[in-house]
């Protein structure tokens, strides 16, 4: 099985567009992983008047914590869980 920096090379060599979201700054960095906030201003995701995103486009989510990458699909709705603050 491959790792999670192999899946995410071989996204590259593809052409797919990669995103995360939470956890991994670092490595999301170096791997040339873009934030998904960037994701409106590259066109990929809509933010509708609810909070809820919009895929405009597919592109993949990493998940750093979990090593995992998700597919997400064009017309998918996301409900972002906003983060408490302590």
């Amino acid at each position: 099985m491959p790792t999670l920096h192999q899946q995410v090379l071989n996204a590259h060599a593809k052409g797919q567009s990669i995103f995360y979201n939470t956890s991994g700054s670092k490595q999301a960095y170096q791997w040339g992983i873009k934030h998904l906030s960037a994701a409106e201003f590259l066109g990929f995701t809509l933010t509708l008047p609810n909070g809820n995103v919009l895929l405009r486009k597919s592109c993949l989510l990493v998940d750093f914590s979990e090593e995992t990458i998700t597919q997400l699909h064009k017309g998918e709705e996301l409900k972002l869980i906003p983060l408490k603050t302590l």
